[in-house]
């Protein structure tokens, strides 16, 4: 597991690297057919995060589809802030090294100045939803990653308050699961418009599921 992080880490840094900044620009006649390569296909690694997230929320928070959290917005909370924390700091660093960027040159990959209205949409995770310019290419899996993780557990939450109603119903978290994975793997994810939100990617983190 750790392997398939590593080499889906490493081609997502070279997809950035072709996609983004002046250099890779400057590169490009010289390894045209290389850089196109990476560009397209280097993304395609983004789905192994996915189904790995799917598949240690399984074993930690829900083994046989059965959530042992028996406080949801709790455990919700926490993981808002365990995404949070690291993810602001950074955030802040990028609107630094923009900034700084800004004086020196002037690219359509460098952002521009940050507006309070913004800076709190980042800092709830509700960038792409509320339309607001990116500070930093690549925070979107962040807000995708906690919608999943949000997701997982009001089903499971929504399974375990049906099965008290029903007792003899004793799949209903995988049956909730397996019908919004296979929704997302033939539905949400053909429509290029819902890729802002947890639908779009529910598919991978339901098959690591």
């Amino acid at each position: 597991m750790d392997a398939l992080k590593a080499i889906a880490c490493l081609s997502i840094v070279a997809h950035h690297l072709a996609a983004y900044g002046p250099m890779s620009q400057i590169a490009y006649p010289l390894f045209s057919g290389f850089i196109d390569g990476v560009y397209e296909y280097g993304r395609m690694a983004v789905p192994v995060f996915f189904v790995v997230a799917g598949f240690l929320f399984a074993g930690k928070h829900a083994p046989g589809g059965v959530l042992l959290v028996s406080h949801p917005v709790q455990a919700i909370k926490r993981r808002y802030l365990r995404l949070v924390v690291p993810y602001l700091a950074a955030l802040i660093l990028a609107i630094g090294c923009a900034a700084v960027a800004r004086i020196w040159m002037v690219h359509e990959s460098i952002p521009a100045a940050v507006s309070p209205f913004q800076l709190l949409a980042h800092a709830l995770l509700l960038q792409d939803l509320l339309d607001q310019e990116v500070l930093s290419a690549g925070i979107w899996y962040v807000a995708i990653d906690f919608q999943l993780f949000v997701s997982a557990v009001m089903l499971l939450w929504l399974s375990r308050q049906i099965q008290h109603r029903h007792p003899n119903l004793k799949a209903g978290g995988l049956i909730l699961i397996t019908g919004l994975t296979l929704a997302s793997l033939f539905v949400f994810n053909r429509d290029k418009s819902l890729d802002e939100t947890a639908f779009y990617f529910f598919g991978s983190f339901g098959l690591g599921f």
